[in-house]
Formats: structure tokens, sequence, C-alpha cells
């Protein structure tokens, strides 16, 4: 199987998405040990990789998948590998643009109906997640538009929930024909 890096970033000493990722994706994911500089942990499909931006240039030269989360700014003159996939969030309008000068193919996750990946309905651990328009995923197949439950943990903010479904929904987990059983995140 393919392996694709996975190459995350948050603001500061905020972990949030990590640990959300960490405890979770191996539901999803067969986990293996990986190597790497920065916290990590590697699967059958991804390696997830806790990075800095001067480290991102030097570990990656292929396809990879880009999550930001909120408040990150890349330089402007970053370089991005030839088949980047970045999931951003819709509240960070010129992450937005600015992935969008270097032909980054973004899935925009966040509260606008116009957004790829969003809230049709959120309570406090609770949510019914909307995938508003067909995507492809990193393997090639098309997800078509559907809704699913989700039900997380508190401490969880909106925005990394989404994230989190995009990733599902990018590498081919999640798709209409598993849209019966609610997502629980830990």
């Amino acid at each position: 199987m393919k392996m694709i890096p996975i190459m995350l970033y948050e603001k500061g000493r905020n972990r949030t998405l990590f640990n959300l990722l960490e405890k979770n994706l191996p539901h999803y994911l067969s986990v293996i040990p990986s190597t790497g500089s920065g916290h990590n942990c590697s699967n059958g499909l991804l390696d997830i990789f806790w990075l800095d931006q001067s480290s991102f240039r030097k570990n990656v030269t292929e396809t990879c998948l880009l999550i930001l989360n909120e408040h990150i700014k890349l330089k402007k003159d970053c370089s991005f590998p030839r088949n980047t996939v970045a999931l951003v969030l819709s509240s960070d309008s010129e992450q937005v643009k600015n992935l969008s000068k270097h032909n980054v193919n973004t899935i925009v996750c966040g509260l606008s109906p116009k957004d790829t990946v969003t809230f049709s309905s959120i309570r406090e651990t609770e949510a019914s997640v909307s995938l508003q328009r067909s995507i492809q995923t990193l393997f090639g197949s098309i997800v078509e538009p559907f809704e699913i439950s989700v039900k997380f943990e508190k401490n969880y903010s909106p925005s990394c929930v989404l994230l989190f479904i995009a990733l599902l929904l990018i590498t081919g987990v999640l798709s209409v024909d598993t849209s019966g059983a609610p997502i629980n995140i830990h």
C-alpha cells in the first residue's frame, strides 16, 4: 500500500488536533511504528508527523496531506510537493488564498455552507457533519456528498472535529457506504 505523509501544523504547544489524531486514527487505520523527526505515528496508509516549517521542506518531496489547524501562518514563499492536498479552515481566508496561489488542492472546512466539510447541526458533544460536494481521495476514488453523525468529547473544538472528519474522507475511510454508523471521537 502507498504511504502518504501527513504534515500537521498546530500553533505553539496546542496539541489538541495531534492528540485527537493520535488517539482516534488507530480505530480506522492500522498503526505501526514510524521513523522521522518530531512526534509521529504511522499506519498502513499514512504517516503523521509533527513538524515545523523548516522540517517540512527537508522531509517531504512527494505527495502529501497538509493539515493546518487554527491560527497557522505558513510562510508565503513556502513550496509544496506537486501532489499536496491541504485540509484548511475557512476562518483563515489568508491561508486559503496562499494555498490557492501555490496550486495546492484544498479541502476547506468550516461553518459556512460554502465549505466542503461543514456542520449541518452541532451540539455540545455531537454533530452532523456534511460533505457538501464530491471529493477525490488521495487514492483516486470519489466520495459523493453525504452526512454523518459524530459524537465527540467536550475538549475537542469544532474545528478539530471537522479536520478529523475531512481526514477520514480524503483517505477514503468514510464514504456514503459507511454513513450509517456514527463516528465516535474519544
